[in-house]
């Protein structure tokens, strides 16, 4: 709902999003799929990382199948793992 309402307001909008495939109410992939249909309105390029516990080789492809999520990454994720994402925030 805030990407949708705040997608012309680049301000507003994120840099980078960490989704986890188990979130409550709207999981990463539910997420993703909102995001397909939202981000021709979106006026800003949102990196986006799946991260996930899941080391099921199904849910790898089907991140790596999805162009808009820049990296897979398994939890727990390292302190230098970390600050390589964040890098280079525009």
């Amino acid at each position: 709902d805030y990407l949708q309402s705040n997608a012309d307001n680049t301000d507003a909008l994120p840099d980078i999003l960490f989704l986890d495939i188990n979130m409550p109410i709207v999981d990463g992939w539910m997420f993703m799929e909102d995001y397909v249909n939202l981000k021709h309105r979106v006026k800003k390029i949102i990196r986006i990382y799946m991260l996930s516990s899941s080391i099921d080789p199904r849910d790898m492809e089907r991140a790596q199948c999805m162009s808009d999520i820049r990296e897979y990454v398994i939890k727990p994720i390292g302190q230098d793992k970390f600050a390589a994402m964040i890098s280079n925030v525009a």
